[in-house]
């Protein structure tokens, strides 16, 4: 249907959107002493990786599993 195609065009860009997020969060965790000097910086940045990270996981899945829809109709 309309949604899944719309998914699979969608899915890699917004896969690639948080993975960049993610390199600009490790820039600013590899700070000198970011964590003595703004704590509450890097728990805040370390929380959104984690995050970042785990969303990213269950996009791939979703693209994983929309990816064998399509095959399985062709």
């Amino acid at each position: 249907s309309y949604k899944y195609l719309r998914l699979l065009e969608t899915l890699p860009s917004e896969i690639d959107a948080v993975e960049r997020e993610n390199k600009q969060i490790e820039q600013s965790l590899g700070e000198a002493n970011l964590y003595l000097n703004d704590n509450k910086k890097y728990l805040l940045l370390t929380s959104k990786l984690e995050s970042n990270n785990k969303l990213i996981e269950a996009k791939i899945e979703q693209l994983i599993e929309m990816e064998e829809m399509k095959n399985s109709f062709e």
